[in-house]
């Protein structure tokens, strides 16, 4: 934990940037705690336990083109890539695109005995999506809240906020684009119902994970 108390400041000048580098890991280090606070309290609010399954010779559960996945719990989908079905035909897909790893969230249409990805949706590189994880305490606090006034800027004009809608409140993960000096709220992106973010928050351990696996940056 970060301590409380400030420490005296030094005379020397090296003293002094060895003690900015210091305060400044432990602020890092806060954040981390905190974020991973917040996507353990999500996971409690989610059914069943977040799991992939990853040893050989396992049966994996089947995607919804057959017989549904536990709630909570990562599954194949026709690519191979792992998604998580956050209901209301919306899902956070681990995907890979010209090699590269996304994280996608986006909304489903159903074609025949298939879903089909719409254009509602963002695709986030790991870098975006790393801003959003360490985001995601400051995200419950807004939510809890109610604050819409805040925003975690994850780069390249994309925002993740809290929003409301017809007396109802989303978490809103959104590309912006640039009209007269001001950013506004562009088509890429996504809005997530509390439920369906808790969802997701409590899927971002899992993604990490294997992003490391793949070596990711």
């Amino acid at each position: 934990m970060m301590s409380t108390e400030w420490p005296p400041i030094p005379d020397d000048p090296a003293e002094m940037r060895d003690m900015i580098v210091s305060l400044r890991k432990q602020l890092d280090d806060a954040r981390q705690q905190a974020s991973e606070m917040a996507a353990a309290a999500a996971a409690a609010e989610v059914a069943g336990r977040v799991s992939v399954s990853a040893s050989p010779g396992t049966k994996r559960p089947r995607t919804e083109e057959g017989t549904a996945a536990a709630p909570g719990t990562l599954q194949p989908n026709e690519d191979g890539d792992q998604f998580l079905d956050l209901e209301g035909n919306k899902r956070a897909t681990l995907s890979h695109f010209k090699g590269k790893p996304w994280v996608d969230l986006r909304e489903y249409y159903k074609a025949g005995d298939t879903f089909k990805p719409g254009s509602k949706g963002i695709m986030l590189n790991v870098g975006q999506f790393e801003k959003l994880r360490q985001g995601i305490a400051d995200i419950q606090n807004w939510l809890t809240a109610n604050d819409t006034s805040k925003f975690v800027d994850l780069g390249n004009n994309r925002r993740a906020a809290v929003s409301e809608f017809k007396n109802s409140t989303f978490i809103n993960i959104r590309e912006f684009y640039e009209k007269s000096g001001k950013l506004l709220p562009g088509k890429k992106g996504v809005t997530l119902k509390p439920k369906q973010w808790n969802a997701f928050v409590a899927i971002v351990p899992e993604f990490a994970k294997l992003l490391d696996a793949e070596g990711a940056k």
